[in-house]
Formats: C-alpha cells, structure tokens, sequence
C-alpha cells in the first residue's frame, strides 16, 4: 500500500504493477521480473516463460502475493529464450536476486565441482553449463561461470531448509558479490571472458537433470544496476 506522499497519489491506494517504477527507481533497467503470482508464472519485462513438466504456481508457501513457483520433481522447470542483452552479465553492472524456501538441499557435482540450479543459462538435461547461481547441494550459495574453464564463487555459509532466504548475485566494477538475507557472503574478481550461448535457454529450476527442491518468489534480474554494494 502506498500513501499519498509516497506515490504523488490524492489518496491512499493499492498501486498497480504499471506503477511499479514508483517504488522502484531501477526498473527500467530490470530485463526479468517473475512475481509468480498467476497461474502462467508470467514475466512482467516480457520474456516468454515456458513451463516444463509439474512447475505451478503454489499457494502453499510464498513471501510476496499469496503464491510462489513450486519446483520439486526432476522435470519440472521453467524457460525463456536466451537473449544476450538482457542476460549476459560481464560487461556491465548486474544483479540477480530472488527468495527461496528450500525444501531439500538442491544441486548436483559435475566431477568435484558443486553446481547451483535455480537459475542459468544452462541445459536442463546436460552438464552444458554457461553460467549458473543459486544453493548447491551442500546449502551453500554459489555463482558459477565459463571463461573455457569452469569458474566459481562460493559462500561459506549455508542456506537454512524450510525458511525464506533472500538471495543475491551482484556483479559491480569487476567482481561478483554474493549476498545471503542483505550480508556480503562472499566475492571474488571476475576471471577471464566469460562466455553464453543463446541455443541454451535460461533455464530455472534444473541443470543437468537435478532439480531444484522448493518454492521461488519475486525472481529479478536487473542488468546495469548493481543494487547492493554493502
């Protein structure tokens, strides 16, 4: 709800999502926007969402709006064409952000190196795998990339199961920041050239046939604005 001083409004009211540039100065630069509240998981920028296999919506748990994504089964994902100036993330400021409720410890090891899941420009089924974020299967949080070698930031600290986690990866100058609930929880220098490939999708939800295990709200990619520096 947003007042009459905060908005320029005559009256109290409930906003519209048109509006949303009021409450958020960024948003013009925002290129994905998954608010998970309807039926269609539908992305307010505009990319096409496909949902693959037992993906829904789910009113069971949610931290914004009655609703989450509900993601559980191996098969069940969601898509959108890669497009490399809305995702490509090295050349300029960068964050992702979403909430979590992780109901079981999501990921898989591709050799000995722990791979996220949640969100990507990865395959579904393969380990082909440009780049990457979200918890791995040790609760940790990591962001991985490929410069013609796998590269990866990791936290130390590990994502509680069965409780909302605000999650984000903010790229700023020339690192990558990792934030876990608003604290700095790890960085490191952005190695190389990283690399994408629009015939993978971005994918949300499944990497090399593992899964992710819980619910997703508010799923933001804001390219050129690195939100959090602190």
């Amino acid at each position: 709800e947003i007042t009459a001083a905060d908005s320029g409004a005559t009256a109290t009211s409930h906003y519209a999502l048109t509006n949303v540039g009021v409450c958020d100065p960024y948003f013009s630069s925002v290129s994905l926007l998954m608010h998970m509240d309807d039926t269609s998981l539908t992305d307010v920028k505009g990319n096409a969402i496909t949902i693959v296999g037992g993906a829904a919506r789910s009113a069971t748990q949610s931290m914004f709006g009655g609703y989450s994504a509900y993601i559980n089964s191996v098969g069940d994902y969601l898509t959108t064409p890669y497009a490399t100036a809305r995702f490509d993330w090295w050349a300029t400021d960068f964050t992702i952000e979403c909430y979590i409720y992780q109901t079981a410890a999501s990921g898989y090891t591709d050799g000995t190196a722990l791979k996220p899941v949640l969100i990507g420009n990865r395959d579904a089924t393969t380990t082909s795998d440009f780049w990457s974020f979200g918890p791995t299967s040790a609760g940790t949080l990591t962001f991985t990339y490929y410069n013609g070698a796998s590269q990866k930031v990791v936290t130390t600290t590990t994502i509680s199961l069965n409780v909302w986690t605000h999650i984000a990866m903010v790229k700023w100058k020339s690192s990558i920041f990792l934030y876990i609930n608003g604290t700095l929880s790890a960085f490191s220098g952005v190695e190389g050239t990283p690399q994408s490939n629009t015939g993978i999708p971005l994918v949300i939800g499944q990497g090399n046939s593992s899964v992710f295990h819980g619910y997703v709200d508010d799923l933001r990619i804001t390219k050129g604005v690195a939100r959090y520096t602190a």
